[in-house]
């Protein structure tokens, strides 16, 4: 009598451990492409004409007409996929003898009775769903409860919520069409696509986004034509450096001489410079009153060499700061 290896709960993680080994330095199996097949085992293709691969399939948004919706907390709405929902989808992507179902473990939380005579029973599961080609599978927890007046009755609806849902939750995590998506803040029932062109669309660019993002613009400053405005000092000032004594004193002077000195006007005639003619060394060196009568003493005129024959009508030393015309006939 031969066993079945499909009921040894041992076969499948062998035959897993078993696909997945390669000795070391070796390279990996190369995997091969699963398409999406329709019943009469032909390809399905895309509106682009091109093939569905199973891979791709799954990594897209469930449609709206999947989803459902329950009250939840807080007067949410949470949205869901139901049992019978991800049955389907299993069977529309791996087919109908393409994945199992294997229930690893069942038990009996709570099993009591109230006071109106209804039997509440809890139960939890394990399961463990494997896509047969590739021997993958995926394991989870769920947890179901039920309430009516038959035991067994409540039993029964309290298992296979479990079930269920410990079913839905495993099949999950084999992509975003499975309900993976659900977990997500950013997605609801609103924004989820309502034909499959458009969930093939939305994931073939988020796709691309992530593999080839956008590069990044450096922003570069603007140059404008108007000068920069005046920045307020902060208060800081350098030390001045230190003056002496001498130069203070020029200064002071400078001041002083610019303003003591008489500014002319330009409309102002000015008489033209006074040159003196050259001097006769053979002549005798001028006389004080002679320097008097000619002005040269007062810086008024120029001494005119040889002019001896005025010199009785010049005057005295003492009345230097008077100068009086000649009286000479």
């Amino acid at each position: 009598m031969t066993s079945d290896p499909s009921l040894d709960p041992d076969s499948g993680f062998n035959s897993f451990v078993q696909s997945t080994y390669s000795p070391p330095g070796s390279l990996p199996p190369p995997s091969s492409v699963e398409w999406v097949r329709d019943t009469d085992g032909t390809v399905v293709v895309d509106h682009n004409k091109k093939p569905i691969s199973v891979s791709r399939l799954l990594a897209t948004k469930p449609l709206r007409q999947e989803l459902s919706t329950r009250p939840g907390p807080g007067n949410r709405k949470l949205t869901y996929i139901s049992g019978e929902g991800v049955t389907r989808t299993l069977n529309d992507i791996f087919g109908h003898d393409g994945w199992n179902l294997d229930i690893k473990h069942t038990k009996r939380e709570e099993c009591t009775k109230d006071e109106k005579n209804r039997f509440h029973v809890a139960y939890t599961a394990m399961v463990r769903v494997t896509h047969r080609k590739s021997g993958a599978y995926r394991e989870d927890c769920g947890a179901g409860d039920a309430i009516d007046r038959s035991m067994a009755t409540a039993a029964a609806n309290a298992l296979k919520a479990s079930i269920t849902d410990a079913m839905k939750r495993a099949a999950r995590h084999f992509g975003e069409k499975l309900g993976n998506s659900l977990y997500r803040d950013d997605f609801s029932i609103n924004k989820a696509p309502t034909t499959l062109k458009d969930a093939l669309d939305q994931y073939d660019k988020e796709r691309a986004k992530a593999k080839f993002p956008p590069p990044k613009m450096e922003s570069k400053p603007v140059v404008s034509a108007m000068p920069p405005p005046k920045r307020e000092s902060s208060g800081t000032k350098l030390p001045a450096k230190p003056v002496t004594v001498q130069q203070h004193q020029v200064a002071r002077n400078e001041s002083q001489f610019m303003m003591q000195t008489p500014v002319c006007p330009p409309s102002v005639h000015r008489q033209p410079p006074i040159v003196s003619p050259p001097l006769d060394y053979n002549q005798p060196p001028p006389t004080p009153n002679q320097r008097l009568q000619s002005g040269s003493l007062f810086g008024l005129s120029t001494f005119t060499a040889g002019g001896n024959e005025n010199q009785e009508n010049l005057l005295p030393p003492q009345e230097f700061g008077h100068v009086r015309p000649s009286t000479a006939n």
